[in-house]
């Protein structure tokens, strides 16, 4: 073709073939990825494809031709492609992290969070989304050679976890979350159902059993579950929500037989787990110590009690006994033969029995701390005991 001449269509066609299949060629395809891996193209191209970035036509266009149907699934095969090769994975794993330790990197801009929080609540409101996740997780994890039943993944999750739990504004946000979360009624039913679907299956259940008691030999666990219950316990409004609805099931007669039954197929299957030492409340048979002899005396039993007012002294009472109900005598030091006033302070029954099974002696600190205040009593051990439990 001579120059000045204009290309006819035929000629345009087959050269843009011609050009097709040298691209496609094994060759072709070799040496540009040999150029592309090279520093200064990777540099040249980032350079280009930012100042594209920056032109708000360009952006525009872009969104326009990716979100077609075809464009996603293209993207979508693509993106899997690469993603089965480890050595991707990898390298991709360690930009990201090395971008999100950075300060300045975009991903730790508040305005990027808060667009990228709107985004994913956007796509998980789709069901549809929701439900192939859904599918997937569950394949997932019944692969035993899945990532996700590793004992290393599991140990690391659960570290990451602990780790987020210890962090008081991390604590008070998930709690407002879940808090919210539960103020739909459709949240609350959905999540009932899957707990009550989640409970019928007695394999599911042993298995949860298994875990919590792992999981309940730790003793900082422990700790953190009884001072979670406690504190969930102290707000009345919740006490007498959860009183109602335990009535309101019990009352239910097919409730009622269930529960029975369940109690009496677990003791059968588990003679004697709940007496003497396989109790979790045994305390090495104190409750068949005998009393001093003093303790049966009217006279002295009636001066303790208008001493102590007639009412419960535990500061931190959660005041469930009702009222008129009968005080408890506890003994401070947990001997049940020292009957001095000293070593005898009113409680409701709740205060006693939590004063028994919980934390003898950060309790003994606290009611003679309370004695000593009230009455000018002086114990010789309080100084230690205090020394003792910091």
């Amino acid at each position: 073709m001579r120059k000045g001449q204009k290309q006819s269509e035929a000629s345009r066609a087959k050269m843009s073939v011609a050009k097709k299949g040298k691209r496609l060629s094994k060759e072709h395809i070799a040496k540009l990825k040999v150029a592309r891996n090279k520093p200064e193209t990777k540099v040249a191209h980032s350079k280009a494809m930012k100042a594209n970035w920056a032109d708000p036509e360009y952006k525009v266009k872009m969104k326009v031709a990716h979100n077609t149907p075809e464009a996603n699934a293209n993207h979508s095969k693509a993106a899997k492609k690469r993603c089965e090769d480890p050595k991707y994975r990898a390298d991709i794993g360690k930009r990201m992290k090395a971008l999100h330790a950075d300060p300045d990197s975009k991903f730790n801009t508040l305005e990027y969070r808060a667009n990228y929080i709107e985004k994913m609540k956007v796509i998980v409101a789709d069901p549809e989304f929701r439900a192939n996740h859904s599918k997937k997780m569950k394949v997932l994890r019944a692969d035993p050679d899945s990532k996700f039943n590793a004992p290393e993944y599991k140990a690391k999750l659960s570290e990451a976890q602990n780790k987020r739990y210890e962090d008081p504004e991390e604590r008070k946000k998930q709690s407002e979350a879940t808090k919210k979360r539960y103020e739909d009624p459709m949240e609350r039913q959905k999540t009932g159902k899957i707990s009550k679907k989640r409970y019928e299956d007695l394999n599911a259940r042993e298995k949860q059993s298994i875990v919590m008691k792992e999981v309940c030999k730790d003793p900082k666990i422990r700790k953190r579950l009884k001072k979670l219950a406690e504190d969930n316990w102290k707000d009345p409004e919740l006490r007498l929500k959860m009183n109602e609805d335990q009535k309101k099931r019990w009352k239910d007669p097919e409730h009622r037989n269930k529960v029975i039954n369940s109690m009496k197929e677990w003791h059968e299957k588990n003679p004697g787990a709940w007496l003497g030492e396989n109790c979790s409340a045994w305390k090495g048979g104190k409750s068949f110590e005998p009393y001093c002899e003093s303790w049966n005396d009217p006279e002295f039993t009636s001066y303790i009690r208008e001493r102590d007012g007639e009412k419960c002294l535990n500061p931190d009472c959660w005041g469930t006994c009702k009222e008129g109900r009968t005080l408890h005598r506890h003994h401070i030091d947990g001997n049940k033969k020292n009957c001095d006033r000293t070593n005898l302070i009113c409680v409701c029954g709740s205060c006693n029995t939590r004063a028994e099974q919980g934390d003898r002696e950060a309790q003994e600190i606290i009611y003679k701390q309370i004695m000593s205040n009230l009455y000018g009593y002086e114990y010789e051990d309080l100084s230690l005991l205090e020394a003792v439990n910091q």
